[in-house]
């Protein structure tokens, strides 16, 4: 079963790339850079402290954002850079007011980028990121999945999901929309 799972997998990657494939003398070159700003919702147990969050970022990749995009190569590398900040919920516990800290993130992360179509890619970054909650900072790890689809030649927008995990926390969950500029 798991065999044929795969199977079927490898043949939908296959047709993804040969539906949105071009011959590469007619392939259009991209843009290498993407600038994006990212607005969070905090999830499960991180929803019970954070209300929302906010990130800005820069990614880079060999002439693979934009619209009407038809990279050589399958997958390709891509690096993101950047920051998230969650703004924190005020609660009342036992009649007395208690306000969480912010969380703040910067990160760097590689990983991949997939262009199934002309006018759309996905990208899953893995890396360090680092904490800083109420003055104390802690390095940890952050996983981004982000999918983008151009409107124009270079503003795109898209869903994603983020994953942060540091030493004796939860994992931290949040779903994310992101807007982009590509140059």
């Amino acid at each position: 079963m798991q065999k044929q799972l795969l199977l079927l997998l490898f043949c939908c990657l296959i047709g993804i790339k040969k539906a949105g494939a071009q011959s590469n003398t007619s392939a259009s070159n991209g843009t290498n850079n993407l600038a994006s700003f990212d607005m969070h919702l905090p999830v499960a147990i991180f929803a019970r402290s954070h209300f929302a969050g906010a990130g800005l970022n820069y990614s880079w990749s060999h002439h693979r954002f934009g619209n009407n995009v038809s990279p050589s190569k399958f997958l390709g590398f891509i690096l993101n850079a950047g920051a998230n900040y969650y703004f924190a919920k005020k609660i009342s516990s036992a009649g007395y007011d208690f306000r969480y800290g912010g969380y703040f993130y910067p990160y760097i992360m590689p990983g991949i980028i997939v262009n199934p179509s002309a006018t759309g890619n996905i990208t899953l970054n893995t890396g360090p990121a680092m904490e800083i909650y109420k003055g104390n900072s802690n390095f940890g790890f952050g996983v981004n999945l982000f999918g983008s689809y151009f409107l124009t030649e270079n503003i795109s927008f898209g869903p994603g999901i983020t994953y942060k995990k540091h030493e004796e926390t939860d994992a931290l969950w949040a779903l994310a929309f992101r807007i982009s500029y590509s140059f």
